[in-house]
């Protein structure tokens, strides 16, 4: 895990002529740290959030041991609890 780097390019790359704000940017890049930008737009100043990325391995990860047959690995979820029972 790691501090995702918002930076103003990626709030610029947001403006819209039509709505307030469009949640995809006119660049490829960015990614991850860009939808966490998206999301600041939403969040008030004094609350801490975080960004879980979890499209990549949201799917079901059933041909490992520790993962249900079917359904969300919840990996990244495993990961956070991990991380925060270890902090």
């Amino acid at each position: 895990m790691w501090q995702l780097p918002i930076i103003p390019e990626f709030h610029e790359d947001m403006k819209s002529n039509i709505a307030d704000l469009k949640n995809i940017g006119g660049s490829r890049f960015g990614g991850t740290a860009k939808a966490a930008a998206f999301l600041e737009n939403f969040i008030k100043d004094d609350i801490s959030w975080a960004h879980l990325d979890i499209a990549g391995i949201g799917d079901s990860q059933g041909h490992l041991p520790y993962c249900p047959k079917k359904g969300a690995s919840g990996l990244v979820i495993r990961t956070l609890v991990d991380y925060l029972r270890n902090a």
